[in-house]
């Protein structure tokens, strides 16, 4: 088993985990402690940089509600690339 990757953007206090966005059918990956949303593989721990943006504001930005029924996790353990 792959150890969790941690979030940089919240002090590592989140876990980084990918969600399917139901109508895109895109995989992404997503902090959750602090809804970072990496858009370039997360495939090391710790992550670094910061090429991420708010998950929130990237479902806004492309019409989609921010509800949780929008989405929903592929796999509780880990985070997978993009």
């Amino acid at each position: 088993m792959k150890s969790l990757i941690t979030c940089p953007r919240c002090d590592h206090q989140g876990i980084i985990r990918a969600i399917r966005i139901k109508r895109l059918d895109r995989i992404v990956n997503v902090c959750d402690e602090c809804d970072a949303l990496w858009l370039v593989p997360v495939v090391e721990n710790p992550v670094c940089g910061t090429d991420f943006v708010d998950f929130n504001s990237f479902l806004q930005e492309l019409g989609i509600a921010v509800d949780p029924k929008e989405w929903e996790p592929v796999d509780s353990h880990e985070a997978r690339t993009i």
